[in-house]
C-alpha cells in the first residue's frame, strides 16, 4: 500500500518542523555555538537539552 502526504500534507508539515526547529536552533546560537552545532544540535534535541544543563552558562561565568 503506497502513502503519500500529497501537496497538502507538505504545506502543513513544512512550516510545523520550521516552528518546531527554529526555536532550538536561536536558543544554540545563544548559547554560543557555532551555525553547524546550531543546526545539529537541533535534530539531537534531546542531547541538546542535556548538554545544555550541565554546561556552564555565562551566568554562573559572571556570578564569580
Amino acid at each position: 500500500m503506497e502513502q503519500n502526504i500529497g501537496l497538502i500534507g507538505l504545506l502543513i508539515a513544512i512550516p510545523l518542523l520550521v516552528l518546531m526547529l527554529l526555536p532550538f536552533w536561536k536558543m544554540w546560537r545563544r548559547t554560543g555555538h557555532g551555525v553547524l552545532i546550531s543546526l545539529l544540535m537541533t535534530w539531537l534535541s534531546i542531547l541538546g537539552l542535556i548538554v545544555l544543563a550541565f554546561k556552564s552558562w555565562p551566568i554562573d561565568r559572571n556570578k564569580g
